[in-house]
């Protein structure tokens, strides 16, 4: 019996997680050094985010998305997708509707079932991670 699956190699992904403290400096650095791009993914928390877009930086490199914003609070994740590494037809947005929680479903290679990635904002004393 030929079974596919076992001749099928295992792609894998690089992914950095920073939490960055809302630092401009060190956001444009992590988007913009050239170590950043053997990364597939980068999950950042505390974020930059531009007052007069109430957004994170986007950047030629990386496709941004942004978790919903909390309610006077900007949004605390977000995930960055290489844009060289993953193609837009290799991943989908999941629509999170808790706030500070963002997620991707990835396409690898030929795989009949896509990767879930989640980046969560961990605040205490909410209710986010039994929500999710």
């Amino acid at each position: 019996m030929n079974n596919q699956n076992s001749q099928r190699p295992t792609q894998t992904i690089a992914i950095l997680q920073y939490n960055l403290n809302r630092n401009q400096d060190t956001t444009h650095s992590v988007l913009n050094d050239s170590s950043s791009s053997k990364y597939a993914v980068l999950m950042l928390q505390e974020q930059h985010i531009f007052t007069n877009t109430n957004s994170s930086p986007i950047h030629h490199s990386w496709t941004l998305i942004e978790a919903k914003a909390m309610e006077n609070h900007p949004p605390r994740a977000a995930i960055y997708l290489n844009k060289t590494i993953l193609p837009a037809h290799s991943y989908e947005t999941v629509h999170m509707e808790i706030p500070d929680i963002v997620a991707v479903a990835l396409r690898l290679d030929r795989a009949q079932h896509p990767t879930l990635i989640i980046n969560v904002y961990n605040t205490k004393n909410t209710t986010q991670l039994k929500e999710l």
